[in-house]
């Protein structure tokens, strides 16, 4: 192996420290850490990395992979979204908390549980499709977690199953923790098979950890897969969250991210569509305020064709807060009769706030439909008059209108309880 990068070398050095196993985490590590001591921690010089300076989160002192345990997290403390009738995994500092966990949904063949327990075990999907949609030669943080990663959410579910309630996953970051968290999980669907999720991410405290989170998703033939990550917690510090997913023929799969809070958010995401008449759709909010930083970026792979994609990204940005949105739609030659969206709309609430977007196409098909547009600006000041002439003050006017640009995209969303739930936190933030 080639010199090991300045910026992995604590981290190798705590890498050495870890028993080997033959299990398929333990087997994935080597290469991951051989990649992750070769490209170290992104830079601004990166290109996709240009509007979020990671590395200097890691200069000040985020040099420790955090592995610690807590049974003493209080379930009163935590938002389980007790409106929704579901499954909850949750996972304390990354480790399974059985005793703040509730499966109720059982079917012959369906798994709901801990990565490591079933890592342990041998289970056959989880020994088929683990580390096999991970770009740990390129993505470093995907690296980073794939060599230290301890535990996160195992999902299976067979063919021709509907899950009748959501899995809700929760991580949780107690306070006084300094570091890397890594959590890892996966999710493999059988053939025409159905199932929601929902992500959250909540912190304890104010504390300097950073959560790097890797999720993988196989969504089967024919299959439907809804995957919802809300971030509504004011603590929430620092977060890299990589998520890839692989989908069959004539399946299809959601993504909805709504970034109400977060010190610096990073959400990756990758979609390869390899099965012929299968539709993805990425829809995304980022209302943010005080010096928070969301940053998105989408890579939707067409790599079969009579497929179909739309990416809906929309930013409310106050104070010297900051919205990143790169956008990229690959179609290959073989992709023909694909048609692709993108759009990216953002509404700079104060002088100070910044927003960068890039929308990016690449297309070697001749026989597709593919857009893309972004547009930026502040609120129509007519608009505002008109709501003040029929009786609503500025303030009140002003959060009406921004509650309207936002709607639209939280309105996507299937699961009526977690939507409603969703328009309230982003009332109460708009008319704070």
């Amino acid at each position: 192996m080639n010199a090991i990068h300045p910026t992995a070398q604590a981290f190798y050095e705590q890498w050495e420290q870890l028993e080997p196993t033959q299990t398929p985490m333990g087997i994935a590590r080597k290469p991951a850490m051989d990649s992750f001591a070769q490209l170290g921690i992104p830079t601004i010089r990166h290109e996709d990395w240009k509007y979020t300076n990671v590395a200097a989160q890691f200069k000040a002192g985020l040099t420790d992979i955090t592995n610690i345990t807590s049974n003493t997290v209080d379930a009163n403390h935590l938002n389980l979204f007790p409106f929704l009738k579901a499954n909850r995994l949750v996972f304390v500092n990354g480790h399974f908390s059985p005793t703040l966990s509730d499966v109720i949904d059982a079917a012959e063949g369906l798994v709901i549980g801990s990565l490591a327990l079933y890592n342990e075990l041998g289970h056959m999907a989880l020994r088929d499709n683990y580390n096999t949609l991970a770009n740990n030669d390129k993505e470093a943080f995907s690296a980073l977690n794939t060599a230290f990663a301890q535990d996160g959410a195992f999902i299976y579910v067979p063919a021709k199953t509907e899950v009748a309630h959501p899995v809700i996953i929760v991580h949780v970051t107690t306070e006084g923790l300094q570091g890397v968290i890594n959590s890892r999980s996966l999710i493999v669907t059988g053939r025409s098979s159905r199932l929601d999720v929902i992500e959250s991410h909540q912190y304890l405290g104010n504390d300097t950890a950073l959560g790097n989170q890797l999720l993988e998703i196989v969504v089967g033939e024919n299959g439907l897969v809804n995957y919802h990550k809300i971030m509504t917690d004011g603590n929430i510090g620092k977060h890299v969250g990589n998520l890839v997913a692989k989908q069959g023929n004539d399946s299809r799969f959601n993504t909805y991210v709504v970034n109400l809070a977060g010190q610096l958010v990073r959400n990756n995401m990758v979609v390869d569509i390899d099965g012929k008449n299968s539709e993805a759709g990425f829809y995304g909010l980022y209302s943010l305020d005080g010096a928070s930083q969301v940053d998105n970026h989408v890579t939707v792979k067409h790599n079969e064709p009579h497929c179909e994609s739309h990416q809906l990204f929309k930013g409310l940005l106050d104070d010297k807060s900051t919205g990143v949105f790169n956008g990229r739609i690959f179609v290959k030659q073989d992709a023909q009769k694909t048609n692709a969206f993108q759009s990216n709309k953002t509404i700079l609430l104060s002088e100070q706030a910044n927003t960068y977007t890039k929308p990016q196409l690449e297309i070697f098909a001749d026989d597709v439909k593919c857009s893309h547009g972004a547009t930026m600006g502040q609120i129509d000041q007519t608009m505002v008059f008109y709501l003040r002439a029929r009786g609503l003050d500025e303030a009140q006017a002003r959060a009406m209108l921004n509650q309207a640009f936002a709607a639209d995209v939280i309105e996507k969303i299937t699961l009526e309880p977690l939507k409603e739930w969703l328009l309230n936190q982003l009332t109460q933030q708009l008319t704070r």
